[in-house]
Parts: C-alpha cells; structure tokens; sequence
C-alpha cells in the first residue's frame, strides 16, 4: 500500500533504512506492538545496493500478498515514537489524527511502557514465522532449523564489513558494534575449553576459513554457502543463531533479532571478559609476530583501535598511543585514526609530535595519504543533533592552536569552511 486510506485503522510502522537485522527486528518490535494494542503494523523497505548489505528490493524479499498489506511507501502523518510514553492512554492520544505510531529511532522500543512491549515466550519466533518471505528465503529458514547441533552450543558472531573493510571504520559510532578479533578469538577458546560447541558467525571470509575443521568449532557460512543469494544466506543465519543456547556479540542488530527470536539476550563480550583484559588480551595479539601474518591489516587495526577506545574513554592518553600508532600504521588510509592519535599527543602537549602526524596527512602527495585527509577533515565536520561528532577533539586542537601549534590552526581553519 503507498498510502493508509483508512484514518480508522490505526497502524504501528516500523520505519528503518539501515541494515538488515535492524529492519526485521523492527519489523518484529511493530508487529509485537501492533499484535498488543489490536492495530494493524506495516513497514518501509527502500532498497539500497550497498556493500556489505543483504538488502535486495522489498519484491525479492517478501511475497507480492505481504507487501500489499503491509508495506507503505513515502510514509507522512505518523507520530514518531521518539519520547517515553506513559500508558496506553497516551499512546492513543499522541496519534490522535494521525495514521499510526512509527518505529524509526533504535531506541524507540524501549522507551515503551513495560506493558507495550510483553512477549511470553515464543512470541518474537512466531512472528518471524508471520513475515511473508517469499518461497526461496523460507528454504533457506527451513534448512537452518534442520541442522544438527550439539547440546547448547555457543553462538560467537564476528562482523566484519563495512566497519572493518569499509566507511564505517572512519568515524567512532560504530566500534562496539564488532568484536575485536583478538577477544573473538578468546572467547572462542573460551568456550570451547568449556566443553562446548561453538557456532562461529564470522563475516570475514579470511577469518573464517582460520577455523574451518577445527574441533569443535561449526563454521556457519560453510552451512549457508549453498544458497546463491546474500539475503538467503543472511537468514539462514539468523535463524540458525536463534537456535543457540547463548550468543556472544556486538552491538549488532543480526545478532540481536536472533537473539530475539531464541527468547534471550545476546551477551556483549565484557559479559565474559571485562573491558580492561580485553585490552590486555589485544596488546598481546598485536605483540606476536605470527598476527601480522596471519590477519588481515584491517582487523588489526580495528583491534588495535578498539582497544585504544576503551582507553581514551578513562582519559589514559599516554596508554593509547601505542594502540592508535599501531592503527594508523594497519590503516595509513584512515585519516580518523590519524586525527585520534594527533588529538592523544595534543592532549598531553607533545604539540610537534602530534604536528608531524598531522602534517602527514595533510601535506603528503601520497595517493592513499591524500584520500586519509579528507577522511579526518570529514570525521572533524560530522555533525548529530548534539552538535559535532568530535567536539571534544576539535576544542583540543583549537586549544594547541592557541599554543602554536600551525597544523592545529591547518585543522581548525579547514574544519571551519
């Protein structure tokens, strides 16, 4: 449906354009809410052909029948349920007028009263099985069901993608989205000398065939690589991480819909090893000589910087240089990673050498180097509704510019066109 006809007819919208574990727990989250209130749920689906994304066009998703029921393009009048709500009479009275209530934020869920958002068990599974995929994905739904497992196997889910490999790793919202390899690599070793299985989810192909026939490690894209398309693969493992005892992962919406449907929570990885060791655990990885053969670049850096976050957070400057040296040299490209180091050395007044880092980038002919530039006076403009992404990092360089710093006074009057 393009538009809702019937003002009458309430609906809960659920209104997500990023990836696709994000848009079918939204998908489920209306469909739970809509099921509760007594109302009708429908959801958006604009197709982006981007990389690292199994998002194909809603048509080669979803039966024809599902779309014309639930789908709504161009969606206006809807009250977007971006504040707490109170009860059932509030919700009522906030889409007074309007067609329905609509799930765009992430965090909009959860701002719900308690009573908005029961599901005994076994409800988010049955909705999944409500979603009208069509014939080819449920195929792939099936084949997941039908796979043996041993007895409470552990799901570990390691992203990769776009914020290993592609643009997301330049800026910092992002991070806690992806298990450092090194700690996935703990916590794999873990649980398997707890006498269990694990089910690796792993997005790096590179990283993945490290455990392929290992004892007691399940490779899940050896299972799903018998499906021809990114979509049927994407599913076949979501459903195959929902049948998991537990799961270890990110921030990541693919992990957590599975989680949703298994009935539990997925643990974040500080759950099993806290955040301090897990830095221990990445200075020791980047230490041996046999990762720098072994991983790809891009994973170390991440890891490399994954640790130096947790670091900048407790304002441990001088213990995050060797963690961001060691990014930028695993990611010369990454002019955030740059910016994060100059930034390290700025705040503790070694002015020259966060100038050497700067000027690096932004007076090399270097190809590559050239590309890290725009990437760091990108990463300094980016703003959200609270204002500059990098405030903190901007207020830093404009303090050493003060100071006399040129390269700080380069950024700030770069930053500020």
């Amino acid at each position: 449906m393009n538009d809702v006809s019937e003002p009458s007819t309430k609906i809960v919208l659920a209104d997500r354009s990023d990836g696709l574990g994000q848009r079918i727990l939204s998908i489920l989250k209306a469909m739970n809410l809509a099921q509760i209130m007594g109302v009708n749920y429908a959801f958006t689906w604009d197709h982006k052909d981007l990389e690292h994304h199994a998002l194909p066009a809603a048509a080669d998703v979803f039966t024809a029948d599902y779309l014309a029921a639930h789908i709504v393009e161009n969606p206006t009048d809807f009250f977007e349920l971006s504040q707490p709500i109170a009860d059932r009479a509030h919700m009522d009275k906030a889409a007074e007028g309007l067609k329905g209530w609509s799930l765009k934020s992430s965090t909009a869920y959860r701002r719900l009263p308690t009573e908005l958002r029961r599901s005994p068990p076994g409800t988010y599974a049955a909705l999944f099985d409500g979603i009208g995929f069509r014939r080819y994905i449920r195929k792939a739904i099936l084949a997941a069901r039908q796979v043996k497992l041993a007895e409470r196997p552990v799901a570990i889910h390691l992203r990769a993608g776009d914020i290993i490999y592609g643009s997301y790793r330049f800026r910092d919202q992002f991070t806690r989205k992806v298990v450092a390899l090194p700690v996935a690599r703990w916590l794999i070793e873990h649980w398997r000398a707890a006498g269990r299985t694990v089910v690796l989810f792993a997005q790096d192909p590179e990283v993945a065939a490290q455990y392929r026939d290992q004892a007691d490690v399940i490779v899940a894209a050896d299972l799903s690589e018998r499906f021809a398309t990114p979509i049927q693969r994407a599913l076949f493992e979501i459903t195959l991480m929902s049948r998991c005892a537990e799961i270890h992962a990110g921030f990541s919406a693919f992990a957590h819909v599975a989680a949703r449907i298994g009935d539990f929570k997925a643990k974040a990885p500080r759950d099993s090893l806290p955040l301090e060791q897990q830095v221990d655990v990445i200075r020791t990885a980047l230490a041996d000589p046999t990762v720098r053969q072994r991983d790809p670049r891009l994973q170390t850096a991440f890891a490399a910087w994954a640790a130096a976050d947790v670091l900048l957070e407790q304002q441990r400057w001088s213990d995050a240089l060797p963690l961001l040296e060691r990014a930028v040299a695993d990611d010369p490209v990454n002019g955030f990673y740059r910016v994060k180091l100059a930034s390290s050395l700025y705040r503790l007044e070694r002015d020259a050498e966060a100038d050497a880092v700067m000027a690096a980038a932004l007076e090399s002919q270097n190809r590559s180097i050239r590309k890290a530039r725009q990437i760091a006076l990108a990463a300094l403009k980016e703003t959200s509704g609270k204002g500059f992404t990098l405030q903190s990092d901007r207020e830093i360089f404009a303090e050493a510019s003060s100071r006399g710093s040129e390269q700080a006074r380069r950024l700030a009057d770069l930053t500020a066109r």
